[in-house]
């Protein structure tokens, strides 16, 4: 069995909660949950790009993604 990593485990735990959580919280969780996924979505486009050009990632890659993060 393959271990889950990092943001699938994350979108996983967070759709969980939005799902069975309180409900004072649920919106909360369900955003957050739905942000990942728009985060995670945006990285392997940006990834599949690179891969479709045959470019390998430079700075200003690097920098896309961390402004997809907000960082």
């Amino acid at each position: 069995m393959v271990k889950e990593m990092g943001l699938t485990r994350a979108i996983k735990a967070l759709k969980l909660a939005a799902d069975c959580g309180g409900e004072l919280d649920r919106a909360e969780y369900q955003g957050a949950h739905d942000d990942l996924v728009i985060l995670r979505d945006k990285i392997v486009a940006h990834d599949a790009a690179l891969n479709q050009a045959e470019v390998s990632p430079t700075g200003d890659d690097y920098n896309d993604i961390m402004a997809a993060m907000s960082l």
